[in-house]
């Protein structure tokens, strides 16, 4: 099921949709103040000799307490089986963090250093989108960046399976791997051959986008003057 909200005004100031920390983990219990309401969290341990500190840790509000990692093709994890580093997502200006104190060390382990990137969805800017998968080609799924996506990251959040990003300086019959270094790829089974536009992104039927009954997660990225570049 895709979310919707109501139109937002594309933000003036990056400070206030974006915010990056550099700081040491504690394992216990601390906010991080961000200025901003967060949608979307995207951490990495700076030192990854310690434990699974090499994981970028991906977190945010359509998903709760469940994380995924950018580096990796694994299903979605999430609490109450791991500590996750959060607490939850809320409306004001700082993030809850938890004493976590797990191998996967994304945010908030003592011991580490990190750096979180902290996004609020915004039109122009950013968009966080769920959907569940119908293996049909020609779907189109309905989003609220407000402008043409120019990278999209898709992620299967129910079986183990590689990021699709869409970048549009490669078109709609091209795709990368985010948690892979391989090359571009030809092929139109992700985005049916089909540009996004201002209000949708369109699937063919491959796995990694458009399983019948499986849960999806999409990051949807856009430059706007001043505040970001894609």
């Amino acid at each position: 099921m895709a979310i919707r909200r109501g139109p937002l005004a594309p933000p003036e100031s990056a400070t206030d949709v974006f915010e990056v920390v550099a700081r040491a983990g504690t394992s216990t219990d601390t906010t991080v103040s961000t200025g901003f309401p967060v949608d979307l969290v995207i951490s990495k341990g700076r030192n990854p000799s310690i434990g699974l500190g090499e994981n970028w840790g991906v977190f945010d509000r359509l998903r709760g307490l469940n994380f995924l990692k950018t580096n990796s093709n694994d299903e979605e994890l999430g609490a109450p089986a791991y500590e996750v580093g959060i607490s939850g997502f809320d409306n004001n200006t700082a993030m809850p963090l938890d004493a976590q104190d797990d191998d996967y060390g994304f945010i908030n382990k003592s011991g580490y250093n990190y750096s979180t990137s902290f996004w609020k969805r915004a039109p122009n800017f950013c968009d966080v989108v769920a959907y569940t998968g119908n293996g049909t080609a020609g779907r189109t799924v309905s989003h609220n960046l407000g402008v043409a996506p120019e990278m999209m990251w898709v992620k299967n959040r129910s079986v183990s399976a590689n990021w699709a990003v869409y970048a549009a300086p490669l078109g709609a019959t091209k795709y990368l791997i985010l948690s892979s270094n391989g090359r571009t790829f030809a092929y139109d089974g992700y985005w049916n051959d089909t540009t996004p536009t201002s209000s949708v992104f369109s699937l063919k039927t491959d796995a990694l986008v458009n399983a019948s009954g499986n849960t999806y997660i999409a990051y949807l990225f856009a430059s706007l003057d001043g505040i970001s570049k894609v």
